[in-house]
Order: C-alpha cells, then structure tokens, then sequence
C-alpha cells in the first residue's frame, strides 16, 4: 500500500466494487463550491509544501478484495473522509464492517452507492438511519426491480435525519402505500434541499398525499432542487408507450413556490395543460435558474405540434433563468428561429441545450445556420453527434461533441482525422474503429500532435478477427497519445493489447501533466494486471491524476497495487480540494 498518511485532510474517496474482483467507476461530481481545477492548479505547489505526514495506516491483512477494502476504510482514524461510494454485489457479506466504517466516521458527508439488488439498499438506509449525524448526501441506483422494504428504511432516514439535504433515488419504483409513507416522511423533514425521485411516486400517491407535497412547494421550503424521471433514460428514450405522469399539480404548486431554482422533467407527460402552466411558471418565476426537459419521440408525437410554441414568449421575458435543457422535437424549425432571435438579446440565458436523435439530424443544418446569424453559437450546444459520410456540420460550433463508428472501411476515418484540425471547438471524440493500418494510425497521430482543445477522448479499437497485429497499428496509436497535452480524460478499451501496449497506456497516465481520469477496458486479468502493475510503479509523482477505473476483471494480486494508484488519485483530489479553499478564502493558514 502507499502512503496514504500524506494526505492532510482527505475530503474525496470514491471506489466502486461491482464484484470481488471487479471494479468499474461512477461518474464523480465536483465537489460543492470548488472551482474549476485550472483555479486552483497555481496554488499546488504551496499545498504540497504545506503537507505534514501522519500516522500511517496499517497493512490490510491477506483476506478478499471485499473485506480487504472495508477493513482499510474502518481502520482509517487519522484521516477525515467525506465521500464514500461503492457499489458491491457482496454486501451482505461484508455488512457489519460497513455499518462499523460508517458509525464510526464523523465525515462521510457524501454516500453513494450502486447496487444490484434493492434489498440491499434497505440494508443500507437502515444503517444510514443508525448514522444520520453526518451523512449530507444520499443517492441509491439499482438494476434491480424489487423495493419492498426500500421506502420504508429510506422514511426513516428523513424523520431522524437532521443533516441530509440531497437525496436523489431516481430508481427506486414505489407502490401506493410506499408513495403516502414516503410524502408523509418528507413532509416531516426540515433539511432537504434537493430531490430526485422516479415518477412512480406521484402517479401512485393518494390524493391526500398529493395535497401533502403541494403544500410542501407552495409554503417557504427549504427545497431548491427537484427532479422528477422514469429511472432508465435509454429505454425511454427510445419506448414506443407513452409515460403516464401527470404533472399539472405539480406545476401548479410550483407557481406559488419561492424556493425552487432547479426543475428536472425526464420523460414525463407534458399536456398542453401542463405546457401553459409551465409558461406561467417561466413568466412569473423570479428564482428557478435552471430548467431541463427530456422527451422521447413518442411522448412528443402525442401532443399537438403547436402545444409547446407559448414557451417562446415567456421564455423571452423571463430574467431568471440561467440553464435551459430542451429537446429538438418540441418545435418546428420556424419556432427554433423565433427562440433564437429572442435568445440573442436575453444575457440572462446563459446555456442552451438541445438532445436531438437521428430523427432530427435533417433539419440541423437549418438549425446550425439560425443560431451562427443570431451570433448566440457560445451560448447553445447540441448533444452528441453521430457523424457519417458528411462532416460539413462540424464546422457548426454548436458541436463540441462527436462520435463516429466504423466496423470495415476505416477510409472515412482517416478523412474525418485530416479534417479534426479545423474544428478546434470540438472537445470530445469518440472513435470506435475495428480495423486499421499504419496510415490510419499516422493520421492519428497528426492529430494527436496538432490539437490543443481535446479534452476528452474515447477510443474502442477492435480485433480485426485475426490474433495478429501484423502492422502494429493499435501499437502506434497508442504511443500518439502522448503527443496531446490538453486530454483529461481518455478512456481507451481494446479487443487485444500486446505488453507494450499496456505499457503504454500506463505510463500515458503517470506522466501526464493534464489527464485527471483514465478509464479502461481491459479483457483479460492478465492484461488488466499488468496495467494496474505499471501504473503503481510511478504513480506516486503525478498530481494531477483524480481517478482511475477498470471495466475488467482485477486478480487479487493485482487488486493491492491498485490501492496505491486509489491513494494516489484521493490524495490528489484532496490537495485540489484544499487547494480550492485557499483561492476561494474559505481557508486561511498562517
């Protein structure tokens, strides 16, 4: 294990265990009130400085993965932990050393948890409940379909709770005698500040308690934020049966709301009913800064063309609002233009969002052209765009955002890669390329050396059906990798990685001086434990590195080298964090 004792005062750890032996990663939030990292990268050095060593932490005995990783968070005194964040099939298992890590800690503010099976997030609320002086935050996601005992165990968090203000439980599917138990609860709590709750709970709540959360909203509250979805975006997004939910109430109680800045609608019904009293929310609204609608393509079908078009005026006069997520379906391109013009003279709106789907891509170009007149293309982004044989929108800069397959003729991709240095705007690349030659990997490599906005890239390199990789293709776009400076976040998985190439990608990561996550997808344990091997060896220099994860199986050798790479990442996030205090003046030292 490294040293983790240099740390001085950890405030983010964020592991995920979806088995024994297997690890994956969760995407991690910034944490509230810190800045942008590139504000806080002037004052490392003097952070660094500042480092005292403390009592280091025990060498975990040689017992599994699991128990291990519980073992070493319970044994942890000297140091503050403020996030945790797991995700294991084997809870059970290893239960009663949660519930020691958990009770025992007077700082993990911040409990996230991926599970496989909701019974065991009821484990989970319970302890919660037991450990309610200092957990802030909760969120609970599970593939699972079974809650039963879920809502109950989660009522009792809220009655006893007196330091909770986020709960975010999008998944978590309730029954109507789980809908009155938990409005009733919430009703009960003074501290809860955002909400995120699947849409069962208000189609299947009683009248009474339907009148018991309006009552909430209208009244001075504490909320600020509330979220309303169907748990599983994809399946929705693409469904072909209507949702259900009726939202008039909701909206209704929302008008008299003082308190609510954020309202998130997923794939829920918006009628045209509930269209005019969401134009009266945004006419008369003096607080929500951010609002976000998601749609799919048959909710919108449902509704007349026409029932959205009120939005544009009050959106216009609306001087509150910050943030606007909307999808493309809801209006014609005439009306996208009229809402453009608008936006062009409202300061106030500052991000525009637009999800389209391959339905929608032959309008876009209309659309790219409406926003480059109205001069309002730093303020409005289109989601990702799955490019083909054009790439002429690219030029747009509503794009910062492509990806681009190709399972044969990789010749497409080579045309896109000679073009990529003209469109310096676009900061996140996908690539999935199945096979390839020294020519693709040359101008791979041309651009990995003419970029300096690439932020984010994701590779999937393929196998090309044969054992051998005869011209060394994926070898040599690896290596490129080192060539860009300004990537923070690659995320590479190949069909067959040679030694060298595992090598590569591990020292790609430990020398970078601007990569912040890594995710990979390994296939083999052997390949996976090679990596994790290699990254432990130099690791220890980079800080600049926040997280690593691994979509692939991890042996229990390997799984104590990748403790030093965690300590590393944590010990880096709490040094940007501490660092983010100082440039903010939330912390003096003298």
């Amino acid at each position: 294990m490294s040293h983790v004792a240099q740390v001085i005062a950890p405030t983010l750890l964020r592991l995920n265990l979806r088995d024994v032996a297997t690890m994956t990663d969760t995407p991690e939030d910034d944490v509230p009130g810190t800045p942008p990292a590139k504000l806080a990268r002037n004052t490392m050095p003097a952070i660094q400085a500042a480092i005292k060593p403390c009592r280091p932490v025990p060498e975990p005995l040689r017992l599994d993965y699991g128990r291990c990783f519980f073992q070493v968070q319970v044994h942890r005194q000297a140091f503050l932990q403020s996030s945790f964040c797991a995700s294991p099939t084997r809870f059970k298992t290893y239960q009663s050393l949660f519930r020691d890590a958990l009770l025992k800690s007077s700082s993990i503010e911040i409990l996230k948890l991926n599970l496989t099976r909701f019974d065991v997030c009821e484990n989970v609320c319970n302890i919660v409940a037991a450990a309610a002086h200092c957990v802030k935050e909760l969120e609970l996601h599970s593939d699972g379909l079974g809650t039963a005992g879920v809502v109950s165990a989660l009522s009792t968090v809220l009655k006893t709770t007196n330091t909770l203000v986020i709960l975010k439980i999008p998944d978590v599917i309730m029954t109507r005698m789980d809908a009155d138990d938990f409005f009733r609860s919430l009703a009960e709590n003074k501290t809860l500040r955002e909400l995120s709750v699947n849409e069962s709970a208000f189609t299947e709540a009683s009248v009474a308690s339907r009148t018991l959360f309006a009552n909430l909203l209208e009244r001075e509250d504490t909320l600020r934020a509330l979220a309303i979805s169907k748990g599983s975006e994809v399946w929705y997004r693409y469904s072909f049966m209507p949702t259900a939910l009726p939202t008039r109430w909701i909206l209704q109680s929302l008008l008299a709301n003082r308190t609510v800045t954020s309202l998130n609608l997923a794939y829920v019904v918006i009628d045209g009913e509930s269209a005019r009293l969401l134009s009266a929310l945004f006419k008369e609204s003096k607080v929500l800064r951010k609002f976000c609608f998601a749609s799919s393509t048959t909710d919108l079908r449902v509704q007349p063309r026409l029932t959205y078009d009120c939005w544009i005026e009050t959106l216009a006069e609306n001087d509150s609002l910050q943030e606007l997520t909307l999808p493309f379906g809801i209006w014609e391109v005439g009306s996208w233009k009229r809402f453009f013009d608008n936006m062009s003279m409202k300061r106030n709106l500052t991000s525009v969002n637009i999800s389209v789907d391959m339905l929608d891509y032959p309008c876009l170009p209309e659309i790219c052209e409406c926003v480059r007149v109205s001069g309002i293309y730093d303020r409005v982004s289109v989601s990702t765009y799955y490019s083909s044989e054009s790439f002429d929108l690219l030029e747009s800069k509503v794009f910062s955002n492509i990806s681009f397959v190709s399972f044969g003729d990789f010749t497409s991709v080579v045309r896109l890669l000679r073009q990529m240095p003209l469109y310096p705007h676009i900061t996140s690349v996908r690539l999935d390329i199945w096979t390839g030659d020294i020519t693709l990997s040359l101008v791979f490599a041309d651009y990995m050396k003419s970029s300096s906005t690439l932020k984010n890239l994701r590779l999937w390199l393929g196998s090309d059906g044969s054992l051998e990789d005869a011209n060394g293709w994926r070898t040599a776009i690896l290596a490129s990798l080192f060539h860009c400076k300004s990537i923070r976040e690659p995320d590479v998985t190949s069909m067959r990685l040679e030694q060298q190439d595992v090598y590569l990608l591990a020292d790609l990561v430990t020398l970078s001086r601007s990569i912040e996550t890594a995710h990979f997808g390994i296939f083999t344990l052997a390949e996976s434990g090679a990596l994790v091997r290699r990254l432990s060896l130099c690791i220890d220099m980079n800080y600049t590195l926040r997280r690593v994860s691994l979509e692939s199986p991890v042996d229990r050798e390997a799984v104590k080298h990748f403790f030093i790479v965690w300590d590393v990442a944590r010990r880096n996030s709490d040094l940007l964090a501490l660092a983010a205090q100082f440039v903010t003046g939330t912390r003096r030292e003298r």
